[in-house]
Parts: C-alpha cells; structure tokens; sequence
C-alpha cells in the first residue's frame, strides 16, 4: 500500500532535529508520521523538543488524546510506535493545513 511504501521513506535525523512526513491521514484527520518512537527516544534523552506541525509548535508528546482539551493539538506515539498528530474532535489535516508528504520536524534543544 502507499502507506507502508511511504513509512519506508527515510527521515533526516541528527542530534540537533528530525525530520519526518506526514506518510497518512486516516478518516479521523490524523496525520500519522513516518517518525518512529525508537529515534525520538534515543536522541530525546531528556532535552527539551519543540514538534513543528505547519504553524503550530508542540513541546510535549501525550499519552493519548483524552490528555488534551476539545480542539487542542495532541502528538503522541501511536500503537505502531510511529508519531501521530491529531485536534480533539477535529480534524487535524484540515485544521494544520497538511496533507500527505508535507513536513514534520522536531527540534532538540542542548
């Protein structure tokens, strides 16, 4: 499928960010990543991160939805352990402006 051709695709990761794309929306408006928690974690390592999803910019990932308020941003790793973008009650790739490929980064501060 194109979704699993596309999460193939590599990221851009260093110390300082990663890169990823948005490799899916699913019929909620969530846009699943290609950015897998495996990387996040090892460059993480306690920095502080800022996630940049079209004009927004998120500094923490959740645990699930129910974290956040009705239309508040949520990132949180998904049951694939890819990260996920999504608006409570809304959907996301409308309300960001995204669509498939468009970019996702993560900035880590020293």
């Amino acid at each position: 499928t194109e979704m699993k051709r596309f999460l193939k695709r590599s990221i851009k990761a260093n110390k300082q960010e990663i890169i990823g794309h948005v490799a899916h929306i699913d019929h909620y408006g969530n846009l699943l990543t290609n950015i897998p928690k495996r990387d996040f974690d090892i460059l993480s390592k306690d920095k502080k991160f800022t996630v940049g999803i079209g004009k927004e910019h998120i500094t923490e990932i959740n645990n699930s939805p129910v974290d956040v308020d009705a239309g508040d941003c949520f990132v949180l790793f998904n049951h694939m352990g890819m990260l996920e973008v999504g608006i409570k009650n809304g959907h996301a790739a409308q309300l960001l402006g995204l669509q498939f490929d468009s970019p996702i980064w993560i900035k880590f501060e020293e």
